[in-house]
């Protein structure tokens, strides 16, 4: 009854009943919220959630964590960042809820934006994404795919309300592990190309669509400057046609773009966890 308070949470109620999905209870509500949308006061599906705005993410994590992710982003010199988030890490992941803070911690970043920041800021947070996407302890698969599930969500529910300063960090970590770790690259780009499918197959096209347009959002942020990072040869070559293939409609709006070059092989990446399916939504722990 009193569900429309809970829709000003907007794509992250979509993302609290997909986590909580192995409650019948909850599932039950997510199929009802997909299939039929008006009972809950959504006058236009799904898609009403996608364009509330994340006002909330300041009360996500703990004042001391958020202080520390602060002091980390704004003040912290590049050359200094890995011990500084070598110190968080230890002092917050390592605890029973490590893991879930981690995912937490990685919408906080995403969503940390000031119009006044300094652009070495923005890049900043982008780093930060990459340290926690690239430090996970061992036979954590579960939690590494909720982690990437939380990452790319406001791409595949983005809207033309959000802002692209919420969405550009994780394309700028894409670039990070580029320089670092390509196999990361990899695995990240082949991971949303194939979630775009399972959230919910019966509206894939609307998924598909939602991504696509935060391609084209990026791309006009960067002032056209994303096809040296989607078509780099440091990509494993399966994936790069995987991503033309899914973001055709990105790349028909940019057919003035040359076709990527050939590159020679490189070392495939490891096979990135399957995507969170979710018809049934699968829950993690």
């Amino acid at each position: 009854n009193r569900f429309g308070d809970a829709c000003i949470l907007g794509r992250e109620l979509l993302l609290v009943l997909m986590r909580l999905s192995k409650v019948p209870a909850i599932n039950a509500i997510w199929v009802d919220l997909i299939t039929s949308p008006s009972k809950f006061g959504l006058n236009d599906g799904i898609e009403d959630l996608f364009r509330q705005s994340a006002n909330f993410y300041g009360v996500r994590l703990s004042a001391e964590m958020t202080k520390k992710i602060e002091f980390i982003i704004c003040q912290c010199k590049p050359s200094t960042q890995d011990k500084h988030f070598e110190w968080f890490s230890n002092s917050f992941f390592r605890g029973p809820d490590g893991l879930s803070l981690r995912a937490e911690a990685i919408r906080y970043v995403l969503y940390f934006f000031k119009p006044d920041m300094p652009s070495h800021v923005l890049d900043a947070r982008s780093h930060f994404l990459y340290y926690l996407l690239t430090s996970f302890p061992p036979n954590t698969d579960i939690e590494q795919q909720w982690c990437k599930t939380v990452l790319w969500f406001d791409w595949l529910t983005y809207d033309a309300h959000t802002l692209v300063q919420f969405i550009e960090p994780v394309m700028g970590m894409i670039r990070q592990a580029l320089a670092n770790l390509p196999s990361k690259a990899s695995s990240m780009l082949e991971y949303v190309c194939k979630s775009i499918a399972f959230i919910y197959p019966p509206r894939t096209d609307l998924f598909r669509k939602c991504a696509n347009d935060a391609m084209q959002a990026v791309h006009e942020y960067y002032g056209g400057n994303l096809m040296g990072i989607l078509d780099s040869p440091r990509i494993d070559r399966s994936v790069r046609e995987l991503v033309r293939e899914t973001f055709a409609e990105y790349f028909a709006r940019n057919t003035s773009l040359p076709s990527p070059v050939a590159a020679p092989p490189v070392p495939a990446p490891a096979a990135p966890a399957a995507p969170v399916a979710v018809q049934p939504p699968l829950a993690t722990r």
